[in-house]
């Protein structure tokens, strides 16, 4: 949906009665015969969806069935174009202001009429929330009267729709750059309330407060803060310091009122002075409580959590279990990702419960984002918020909405960073994963839609893939379609076991895109990569090679890994974590009470079953075993007893094992979908087979 096509469906969608076609032009900023156009448009499209578009002469258009909820623009508070934001900009300016402010003053800043301004507060005066209200006096002018913390609040959620973060990063606003041509009513708003004139006063408070934190604010972040600590010099000398604070139950860490009393002072103390009462430290200490890191905190990561670490915990293992098992790969190996979203869920936890609305900007201003992999991002994603809003329920009932799929949004919206942190990292296992695949293009259209179709594969397919797009004249004829893991068609084949993805050549090049994405992710799912036939052409298009993530492969411990692999046989009734703890132990140099506290911990929130390949895991990262070490469990049944149940593959490490020796491990999960017969060594291999199974295998991986 294009912004003005949004913007239609909103003027339309928000009353009853006939919308001039000039009134849309006006609003929209476009011309009228564009206007026309559209419309023409729109009401083919919402034909489709069931709902009628009346257009009348001399009287305009107007919707005759309600419109879908999946159709309702969903930046409905802010609209882009100047004249719809203006009168949120004087919400901002009144904000700035905190005082009685006349309407001839707004229609000074603004350039525009009084009748205007008065016309403009009349249409927001219906978005401000209940606790804030717009009070007007004849003669005296109009002001915003709301409790401090919620003023300041308000002014970020308007400002973080309005305008974007790399604003701050610029230093001046794109519309305001002391030229000579006409600024914007956005421009003329900086400009009138001195936003840039205290800019290296508080970029060096926010330095601070990062020093204290021990990490960097990410980009968005440092201009949210920055927008706070403005609006807070703004009307401190107006209405004077915070001196009531909302109540909440969420406990801020220390850390976070350190950094604030240190921001305070930097930032507000020359309007504060000496005595800066707590209440403003409480509060800046909330808005920093929901910072987002550029990377791991160098501080400690429970520092940062504090009283949520518990839940948070909880939340992680059991979305990489819910990943783990569904894409058969180990996430555990990086820690630097582990610990990077327990730092990312307890921001998202406290701007809920404190309904700070930093995450709305990303979604409202900018819209839904397409990302390349749908379905991966609605598997993580979903896991995610599940989990979140289990653990998490009591806590944000307050917080969130009685809906069960608004608050699902919500949670969404807050975790997407963190989404995209957990998907990049089951996009690399892929392409690794997919990385020899052989894909053959086969068109009744000839060359021309061959390569056509060879490029849009070339977009999605991982690198090292290879395509062959060559024209065939006798299709099928003695073709061995066995070397070949995906045929792409415009016609339908019957090619055996060889999977064949059937595609309309005059269908939309994203929809390609989308659907041999999809049919590479179930295939690589279900069958694994093949290895690659010796007898294929040399003329087939090989993709950009892909980056070798087993460069780094650590060889020292890819070595102790092997040599130290055990094997143990054990009756059903025997203690799997115990028999586990000793096998890892046979140097004497572990903890063994902490190492089997860990693998209790881990096993708390499930076991890891591979059912596909018959594999459970055990694992776990634990203080109390010096290196990575992994070993093959088996249990024996009686005669006549039930089946016995699946071998289990034990692995442990250090919490701060470096990426190349932690590697290794992921690398044995890997081979569990990747490697055909490994499960099988796994469960009837000895241990002289076992190891020389994993030499074969660690050497074709660095090979």
């Amino acid at each position: 949906m294009s912004d003005r096509t949004g913007d239609i469906l909103r003027l339309l969608s928000g009353q009853t009665d006939f919308i001039t076609i000039d009134r849309i032009a006006e609003s929209t900023g476009a011309g009228v015969r564009t206007i026309h156009r559209d419309l023409e448009r729109l009401e083919r499209s919402l034909a489709l969806r069931g709902v009628r578009v009346e257009r009348r002469r001399g009287q305009g258009v107007r919707l005759v069935d309600p419109l879908p909820e999946a159709l309702v623009p969903r930046d409905a508070l802010v609209h882009r174009h100047g004249g719809d934001q203006r009168p949120f900009l004087i919400v901002l300016y009144l904000l700035t202001t905190a005082r009685w402010t006349k309407l001839s003053e707004l229609a000074h800043v603004f350039f525009v009429s009084d009748s205007s301004v008065s016309s403009d507060l009349s249409q927001v005066e219906e978005y401000l929330p209940p606790d804030v209200t717009l009070e007007r006096q004849k003669g005296v002018g109009v002001r915003i009267v709301a409790e401090e913390d919620r003023a300041r609040l308000l002014f970020l959620g308007i400002f973080s729709f309005l305008l974007p973060h790399s604003l701050l990063l610029h230093g001046e606003s794109e519309n305001n750059r002391g030229h000579s041509g006409p600024k914007t009513a956005t421009g003329r708003l900086l400009e009138s309330v001195g936003y840039f004139r205290t800019a290296r006063q508080l970029l060096n408070a926010i330095a601070g407060a990062e020093e204290t934190c021990r990490f960097t604010f990410a980009p968005s972040y440092s201009s949210f803060l920055y927008n706070y600590l403005f609006i807070a010099r703004c009307r401190i000398p107006e209405v004077g310091p915070a001196r009531r604070v909302r109540r909440c139950n969420l406990d801020v860490p220390p850390i976070y009122q350190e950094a604030s009393r240190r921001c305070v002072a930097a930032g507000l103390g020359d309007i504060l002075g000496d005595d800066v009462p707590w209440k403003e430290v409480d509060v800046l200490a909330r808005v920093l409580s929901v910072a987002e890191p550029v990377d791991v905190p160098l501080a400690e990561v429970a520092d940062v959590t504090g009283g949520l670490a518990g839940k948070i915990d909880s939340v992680l293992e059991h979305t990489l279990a819910d990943l783990e098992e569904r894409e058969r790969v180990w996430l555990h190996d990086d820690q630097h990702l582990l610990d990077y979203l327990r730092v990312m869920f307890a921001a998202a936890v406290r701007r809920i419960m404190l309904g700070i609305p930093f995450r709305e900007r990303c979604s409202l201003q900018s819209g839904p984002e397409a990302t390349e992999d749908q379905d991966t991002e609605d598997i993580v994603i979903s896991v995610l918020v599940r989990r979140f809003l289990n653990a998490f329920r009591h806590e944000l009932a307050d917080s969130i909405p009685a809906d069960a799929i608004e608050s699902a949004n919500l949670v969404r919206r807050e975790l997407r960073e963190a989404e995209l942190a957990l998907m990049a990292r089951l996009e690399s296992l892929r392409m690794r994963r997919a990385g020899e695949l052989v894909v053959k293009i086969l068109c009744y259209e000839g060359m021309g839609m061959s390569v056509y179709l060879a490029a849009l594969a070339r977009d999605v397919l991982p690198g090292g893939a290879r395509i062959d797009a060559r024209w065939e004249y006798a299709f099928g004829t003695g073709t061995d379609w066995s070397r070949y893991d995906l045929v792409i068609s415009t016609f339908t084949l019957d090619l055996n076991d060889t999977p064949v993805l059937v595609v309309a050549g005059d269908e939309p090049p994203d929809v390609l895109r989308g659907k041999i994405r999809t049919a590479v992710q179930t295939l690589v799912k279900n069958e694994g990569s093949r290895p690659v036939s010796s007898t294929i052409a040399p003329e087939l298009s090989p993709a950009p090679e892909r980056e070798d993530e087993m460069a780094g492969l650590s060889l020292v411990t890819t070595m102790s890994v092997i040599h130290g692999f055990f094997l143990r046989e054990i009756g059903p009734d025997e203690a799997l974590i115990a028999i586990a703890v000793d096998a890892l132990d046979v140097r004497g140099d572990c903890d063994r009470v902490q190492l089997h506290r860990d693998f209790e911990r881990r096993e708390h929130y499930g076991s890891l079953v591979f059912e596909e390949a018959g594999i459970r895991l055990l694992h776990c990262r634990s203080q109390g075993i010096p290196e990575p070490r992994a070993g093959v469990i088996r249990r024996t049944g009686s005669v006549g007893e039930a089946p016995a149940a699946p071998p289990v593959l034990v692995m442990a490490a250090p919490v701060n094992s470096p990426p190349n020796s932690i590697r290794v491990l992921s690398e044995l999960v890997v081979a569990l979908t990747d490697y055909p017969g490994f499960t099988d060594l796994l469960g009837a291999g000895d241990r002289s087979a076992l190891q020389a199974g994993l030499l074969v295998l660690f050497s074709r991986l660095v090979s």
